[in-house]
C-alpha cells in the first residue's frame, strides 16, 4: 500500500526529532527514525495492524513506547496524521 504523510504528520514527526536533537544524542535520533521507517514498512504489508479509535475516528499503534501514530486508510491508500508524543496530554478530538 501506498503511504502518504500528512503536512501534521511531517510536522509532529520532525518535532520529536527536534526534541531528540536537544535532548539526546544523534545515535538516538538515528534509532528513532530506523525504528518508524521500519514500522511504516511493516504497516505497508499489514495496514490493520493499529487499532481503530471510535472518539478519534481513525486508526491507532504506537511506534515506540514514546510515540502513537494515529493513520486512516482509504483506497488502497495509507494516510499518515500525526506522531503523537505519548507523555503530552491525552489523546482526545485531535483531529
Amino acid at each position: 500500500m501506498e503511504i502518504i504523510w500528512s503536512l501534521t504528520a511531517k510536522t509532529s514527526f520532525k518535532s520529536n526529532v527536534k526534541y531528540l536533537k536537544e535532548e539526546w544524542s544523534a545515535k538516538e535520533i538515528v534509532k528513532f527514525t530506523e525504528e518508524v521507517y521500519k514500522k511504516l514498512e511493516l504497516l505497508a504489508v499489514n495496514p490493520n495492524m493499529g487499532r481503530y479509535d471510535e472518539e478519534l475516528r481513525c486508526k491507532k499503534f504506537v511506534l515506540i513506547k514514546q510515540i502513537t501514530l494515529l493513520y486512516l486508510i482509504e483506497n488502497d491508500i495509507i494516510y499518515l496524521l500525526r506522531f503523537w508524543n505519548n507523555y503530552q496530554k491525552p489523546l482526545k478530538r485531535l483531529l
